[in-house]
């Protein structure tokens, strides 16, 4: 169970840490340099230990570029 704030921010999250990789594909990046580029700080904090930053930018970018 989630508060509208809660799902609000939740929201966010997913469109901007998708959208950041996204742009690092149409700028011809790797998976590699877009995990080393990282994520803005303000998202660091909903990394855990079974879903890390760099296991997320993964799951994003093997999303967005399955074929």
């Amino acid at each position: 169970l989630s508060t509208i704030k809660e799902l609000k921010e939740a929201n966010e999250m997913l469109v901007e840490t998708s959208g950041i990789v996204v742009k690092g594909i149409a700028a011809g990046k790797t998976l590699e340099q877009i995990k080393a580029d990282g994520l803005p700080d303000k998202w660091r904090s909903w990394s855990v230990p079974t879903i890390t930053t760099g296991r997320w930018i993964e799951m994003l970018y093997d999303g967005l570029t399955r074929k």
